[in-house]
């Protein structure tokens, strides 16, 4: 204020509301002033960029003037980027092509590993539920062992994860750490079908990035979440995938075994996820944040 410079607040959460949806409890009269205090800041910037439709809609609702919102989508790691290759014909590779290039990179464990993978790749946090990816784990190891749950990366959510598998008995669940960066591509490639998950009660104060990861290689995704969230948005527009509820353990398995034994319905969520990949890259969304930003100081400078 003093310099007379532009504020520009750029939101990948909304804090406090995201409180209740990661267990953290406090007082009403503190949330009640936090919120207040947010919305106060917030009703201050010249302008408000968030990364989807669903936090855009949760800020007017907060009483911030839409006019200063913008809207303007995550988009996938940098150096996946500049390890895809590009491909001349993607209807032309066949799914067994893809399966193996993609499975062979990242790890010994993995390699040469027929089953049809099912991956959940980055944080397992507080935000993201697990029950029904342990339900239907529950439900496959038996009706399909060709199947298996990978998860990579880390988390809160990742030692119950650890103790649900043995005292479950689930051999199809395969937990490893966060890998070396230089075998990003061919880890996501590696999965057959990528998982996110937000609970309901998030919807609107976040949104998962890693599904722009898992569109970046042209992957079919099953979003465990609301509704009218930002990535089930996504997800609906471009048919990608499928949206399944937060509690339904035996509609992901089904969705899973669709995935897994209709081939017409895997190639159709891949070329969905195809065209997604084409829309969210970092050069369009970094000159559509630059846009923005000018347009804020443009008046000061003219």
């Amino acid at each position: 204020r003093f310099r007379g410079g532009r504020h520009i607040n750029w939101c990948h959460d909304l804090y406090p509301d995201i409180f209740p949806a990661l267990n953290v409890r406090m007082p009403y009269f503190m949330m009640g002033f936090l919120k207040a205090m947010m919305r106060r800041a917030l009703s201050r910037c010249d302008r408000v960029i968030v990364i989807g439709r669903c936090m855009a809609r949760q800020l007017t609702h907060n009483g911030v003037d839409p006019c200063h919102i913008t809207v303007i989508p995550n988009w996938p790691d940098f150096e996946l980027m500049r390890q895809l290759a590009t491909t001349a014909n993607d209807d032309a590779i066949s799914k067994e092509a893809l399966h193996v290039e993609g499975a062979k990179p990242y790890d010994e464990q993995l390699q040469n590993d027929p089953r049809f993978r099912v991956l959940y790749a980055g944080n397992l946090g507080k935000a993201h539920p697990i029950e029904s990816i342990l339900g239907a784990a529950e439900i496959l190891v038996s009706e399909h062992p060709e199947i298996e749950f990978v998860f990579v990366g880390d988390g809160p959510k990742f030692d119950e994860i650890a103790q649900q598998r043995s005292l479950r008995g689930l051999d199809n669940i395969r937990l490893m750490p966060y890998q070396p960066i230089s075998g990003l591509r061919g880890l996501l490639e590696s999965g057959d079908v990528h998982l996110i998950s937000v609970k309901e009660e998030a919807a609107g104060f976040l949104v998962p990035c890693k599904l722009y990861s898992a569109l970046a290689v042209q992957r079919p995704c099953i979003f465990i979440g609301p509704e009218q969230s930002e990535a089930a948005k996504v997800i609906h527009d471009f048919k990608a995938g499928v949206v399944v509820p937060q509690d339904d353990a035996r509609a992901l398995a089904e969705q899973i075994k669709r995935l897994r034994l209709d081939g017409d319905a895997w190639f159709d969520a891949q070329k969905g996820a195809a065209l997604a990949s084409e829309v969210f890259v970092p050069k369009d969304a970094i000159e559509a944040w630059i846009e923005r930003a000018w347009s804020v100081v443009k008046k000061d400078v003219a």
